[in-house]
């Protein structure tokens, strides 16, 4: 209770309101302050930049009346089943266990607070990889880093019940790092910059819940199985499943995700915008 009504405060007093909905609102004085909250260098020309975007905004039958709409909304909806068919938040889950199971060169209960320090240094140097890749890239990379993690664990897993794997040992943690490293700089940020790049202002609500109900949907339905393959065909076949699913989702992002990667090239490319 005390962290939600400490963050309570703090959202209160402490964070400015979205200049985008202020300047669709017209509040435009109170759109530059909060402009210069969030970055203090060059506001004026932000101002004007936020307001071109806004009066170029289609209306939401003129949008979905395209024939890109519906592709482009299945690609948002796709990298979000692809996020969740790694398997990143029931590993996340259940990672005790799975450091029981391998037989990890550290205890479970370090193993876990490694994975958790990892996630956070991941977060923090998130944005250098968004400054520094293209939004194509970076999701291709992060999967790609992903499957390999994936499949690794499943031979880990398979060698486990053939051969003695203490000198191999450290081979779970190194993968887990990999792993939980580029799903957070890529896979689970990524689909919502997307979203947030492509869409325009006054369908950015819908697409938002419609993304949000698929990702709910589906981490819960893999929470559900995950524990349910280990029991069934063993760590090794339920790592190579995800694994499998992750190459498949490389697969689709290397011919369906546009390459834009500028907030105006990317309607542009999907609305074709003039």
């Amino acid at each position: 209770m005390i962290p939600s009504v400490f963050f309570l405060i703090f959202a209160i007093i402490l964070i400015p309101e979205s200049p985008y909905f202020l300047v669709k609102n017209a509040k435009y004085e109170e759109a530059k302050a909060a402009i210069r909250a969030f970055n203090p260098i060059d506001a004026e020309n932000r101002l004007i930049q936020m307001k071109t975007s806004t009066d170029k905004i289609l209306s939401v039958k003129d949008i979905i009346g395209t024939k890109h709409f519906i592709k482009i909304l299945g690609i948002s909806l796709a990298l979000t089943i692809i996020q969740q068919l790694t398997a990143f938040g029931a590993i996340l889950l259940y990672m005790h266990h799975i450091f029981h199971d391998a037989n990890s060169s550290l205890s479970k209960e370090m193993a876990t607070i490694l994975m958790g320090v990892v996630q956070v240094l991941a977060c923090l140097s998130s944005h250098i990889f968004f400054e520094k890749f293209e939004r194509k890239p970076l999701e291709l990379i992060s999967t790609i880093a992903t499957c390999l993690s994936l499949f690794i664990l499943s031979i880990y897993f398979y060698l486990i019940i053939k051969i003695n794997t203490t000198v191999i040992a450290w081979v779970p943690i190194a993968s887990l790092i990999v792993y939980i490293f580029f799903c957070t700089v890529g896979m689970e940020p990524l689909p919502t910059s997307v979203l947030g790049d492509t869409f325009p202002l006054n369908l950015k609500q819908i697409i938002s819940v419609v993304t949000a109900t698929c990702c709910f949907i589906f981490s819960f339905i893999v929470a559900k199985i995950f524990p349910i393959l280990v029991d069934l065909v063993d760590n090794c076949f339920a790592f190579l499943i995800f694994g499998v699913l992750s190459g498949i989702g490389i697969i689709f992002i290397w011919i369906n995700m546009p390459k834009a990667v500028t907030i105006d090239n990317q309607r542009n490319e999907v609305f074709e915008i003039e």
